[in-house]
């Protein structure tokens, strides 16, 4: 028998450390390109570019297939823990996955269609969807109409956005899940607390940028603000709130699968959960003499 709550575990922390490597490895991006060395390297463009491609595509899906197996892992617990609603939004976590890589496809394939159009006609008519200018395939469209190839697009979009927001819904109910498991399993509760925390900020950080997708001249007003101050605040102000952000989602994803493999301890090797035992007075002697 296969004890599904302890892969789901073991694969949480998993999950955990290729998160942590994977920012270290884009700290380390990032600092390369903004100190290149002062020699030159000439390194063959195909091969390393193939293999790169190779290589991120083995990451992506192995990621999604450890992400279904964790999200499964607590299926299992909601139904050990008699939790309907943690095994409910879990299987919707499972499909949210699935359909969220389905989505990513589509969206690709419209986009570069879109973009094969415009990059056909020259740099004018990248802005044609905003300024109405008239270009093949794209004559007097606007960019956020339901006609034509930018409509396709838009209806894509809308989509993606409605699933991303389904999905927050979904995961706060989850972790309130978590919080009511917290009598059963031990880390469930503060896995839960944490992991509200974490989807608050992202529902508003996700507000504010829909709010910026449908409003481009706020976008372009803040931008030009940017530009104008420097820059410098706002830059700390958006660090700060990405560290936050991930530190957030550290500490849930390793209080999830400490709670994870707890669950597996006490329900997949068949020993009953603990229950805090009555506390029981000191019994009258029985000796009268």
């Amino acid at each position: 028998m296969v004890k599904w709550m302890k892969v789901a575990g073991i694969v949480g922390f998993i999950l955990l450390v290729v998160s942590v490597l994977l920012m270290g490895y884009t700290i380390y991006s990032v600092y390369s390109s903004l100190n290149p060395p002062d020699f030159d390297v000439t390194i063959s463009d195909e091969g390393p570019n193939v293999l790169s491609q190779i290589i991120s595509v083995i990451v992506i899906f192995s990621l999604i297939v450890m992400y279904l197996l964790f999200y499964f892992g607590f299926v299992k617990m909601g139904k050990y823990t008699s939790n309907n609603l943690l095994k409910i939004t879990s299987w919707i976590n499972f499909v949210v996955i699935i359909l969220g890589i389905i989505l990513m496809i589509l969206a690709i394939v419209v986009s570069a269609y879109f973009i094969d159009n415009l990059l056909g006609q020259g740099t004018e008519s990248l802005l044609s969807p905003f300024t109405g200018n008239q270009v093949a395939g794209f004559e007097g469209e606007d960019m956020f109409e339901f006609s034509g190839p930018s409509g396709g697009v838009l209806a894509i979009l809308i989509i993606i956005l409605l699933v991303i927001f389904a999905y927050f819904v979904n995961q706060i109910l989850f972790n309130v899940a978590l919080i009511k498991t917290g009598n059963q399993v031990r880390f469930s509760k503060a896995a839960g607390i944490v992991g509200i925390i974490l989807h608050a900020i992202a529902v508003l950080i996700f507000l504010v940028v829909l709010y910026f997708i449908f409003n481009p001249a706020a976008f372009f007003a803040l931008l030009v603000l940017i530009l104008l101050e420097g820059g410098e605040g706002m830059l700390i102000l958006f660090i700060g709130i990405y560290i936050v952000v991930l530190l957030l989602g550290w500490t849930a994803l390793l209080l999830m699968s400490l709670a994870l493999l707890d669950a597996s301890k006490k329900f997949e090797n068949g020993l009953p959960p603990r229950f805090p035992t009555p506390k029981i007075g000191k019994l009258p002697s029985s000796n009268k003499f």
